[in-house]
């Protein structure tokens, strides 16, 4: 993300903030809800550009609210950090569009991703960005060799001839 769009997001997050409907969700309690039903964040600062833009116009009533969850991945990977020196590396976008596109693949919702985190790198995370890259490899890895399996299991599943193992 070039410094131009950094300061066009620093804008809609102020004008988002700045909203009359905003403050009263946020005074009630429920932003961090609303944000979690319709985005799966808890924070406005994970948003892209696209998802604060349709948040501003659900709070001005030009969209129809709505009671789903719909992520902007590949706008969300724009916000990840550059490759920075004397820090643990985290995830590349490249890594973050490839492990989308696997749990696409794998028809995964958020209930069996957050598990596979879980299960692969041993602690529980909310969000790509949180990820490292050597954790980020083993995901891709593991996501690799489930696909993998899958598509031998239907393979012995769709042949007439075989026996079992």
């Amino acid at each position: 993300m070039n410094t131009k769009q950094k300061r066009y997001r620093n804008n809609l997050l102020a004008k988002i903030h700045a909203h009359r409907k905003y403050k009263e969700l946020y005074e009630a309690g429920f932003w961090s809800e609303w944000l979690s039903i319709r985005y799966g964040v808890e924070s406005s600062k994970y948003l892209s550009i696209k998802e604060l833009w349709e948040v501003l116009d659900i709070l001005s009533g030009i969209k129809p609210d709505r009671d789903y969850c719909l992520q902007d991945s590949v706008g969300r990977a724009m916000l990840l950090p550059l490759k920075k020196r004397h820090e643990t590396q985290k995830i590349t976008k490249n890594q973050a569009l490839l492990i989308e596109e696997l749990f696409n693949i794998l028809r995964y919702d958020s209930v069996r991703q957050k598990a596979f985190f879980t299960k692969q790198i041993k602690r529980e995370i909310r969000s790509l960005q949180e990820l490292s890259k050597e954790e980020a490899t083993k995901i891709i890895t593991g996501l690799k060799r489930v696909i993998k399996w899958d598509g031998e299991r239907l393979r012995y599943m769709n042949n007439r001839n075989y026996e079992g193992f």
